[in-house]
């Protein structure tokens, strides 16, 4: 398991009462996509416990729902190694 850690800003203030969904995924055939979610930790940092199960590109979609705001998703790639 590996822990990937968001920081999570809006206009530059930390955003600490937001939910913060991640689905990670490698572009595979047979690989399934893995949902979990966030939790907070501190000014705006939230931290979810995620499986990379072989080397190669990863891809994150992370979705930041606050009250009252349009939800966000942010997609981003983590290259693993190991």
């Amino acid at each position: 398991r590996n822990k990937l850690r968001l920081m999570v800003h809006a206009k530059g203030v930390p955003v600490t009462d937001a939910k913060v969904k991640v689905v990670n995924n490698m572009d595979m055939p047979g690989m399934e996509a893995e949902t979990v979610v966030a939790k907070p930790i501190k000014d705006g940092s939230y931290e979810a416990t995620v499986a990379f199960t072989m080397k190669g590109a990863w891809g994150i979609d992370a979705t930041i729902v606050q009250r009252k705001s349009t939800p966000v998703t942010v997609h981003f790639t983590v290259p693993v190694e190991k």
